[in-house]
């Protein structure tokens, strides 16, 4: 079954691009736990629930993302 696909081509990614991608998401989750450790605590009574949410809407976005990523640009340009 693995074989079968192998003749699939893959989008090939920009690894400059993912790295810099990266690098920004982890400076915004420190930000967003730096900013928000102290107000969690006292508002919540949990130190680390907004950076959790935050976590999971990151997580979110990313499962989207690659979902985006492998529909064919044809199909966006059939229905743009």
């Amino acid at each position: 079954m693995l074989l079968a696909n192998a003749n699939k081509q893959l989008p090939k990614f920009d690894g400059a691009f993912m790295a810099a991608l990266c690098g920004l998401l982890s400076v915004g989750l420190i930000m967003v736990a730096s900013s928000s450790l102290d107000f969690s605590a006292a508002r919540y009574g949990d130190a680390w629930l907004l950076f959790r949410k935050q976590c999971i809407f990151l997580m979110m976005g990313a499962s989207v993302s690659m979902v985006i990523l492998f529909i064919p640009t044809t199909v966006w340009q059939k229905y743009s």
